[in-house]
């Protein structure tokens, strides 16, 4: 794969996932060392403070404050009522153009529903999907830079 004239904004929930903090924080450093810009959002103390535990204080990742979060067994209802949880203010951020893409390795059913709330739907052809979603599970976070990197790729080729 050729290298993007552009690194890939990421903005990635960094409260979703089985496994916590720790390996979402794990994988956006992996991410950010095979060149994409990831904005992590969620409690900027705990986030910040699991960054320098794990050695990534130099990385070139920004943090984006959310003071709340989605639980796993949460109801959508519930979810989308949330203004400053890591999914709606990550999904803002793509909505603002501060990143091309979303990650969360999160609530499933709230992160589309969240989606389609703020950043409503593209019609390409007859397939409709949500711009800027990715989804995947924690243990494949460390490899989101190549899936984030191929879906950018792919609509950066379908808007020529």
């Amino acid at each position: 794969m050729g290298a993007l004239n552009t690194a890939v904004r990421v903005a990635v929930d960094a409260m979703g996932g089985d496994f916590g903090l720790p390996v979402v924080v794990r994988g956006a450093l992996a991410a950010c060392r095979e060149g994409l810009r990831v904005r992590m959002v969620g409690p900027a103390q705990l986030v910040e403070a699991e960054v320098r535990r794990q050695g990534g204080g130099d990385a070139a990742l920004e943090v984006t404050d959310a003071s709340e979060m989605v639980g796993m067994g949460e109801r959508v209802t519930h979810s989308t009522l949330k203004r400053h949880s890591s999914i709606q203010m990550a999904l803002e951020c793509v909505r603002k153009n501060e990143a091309d893409t979303f990650f969360s390795a999160g609530n499933t059913a709230a992160c589309w529903a969240i989606a389609k709330l703020v950043l409503g739907t593209l019609v390409v052809g007859s397939t409709t999907m949500f711009f800027g979603y990715v989804e995947t599970t924690a243990l494949e976070l460390a490899a989101m830079g190549w899936y984030v990197a191929l879906a950018a790729q792919a609509l950066r080729a379908h808007e020529r």
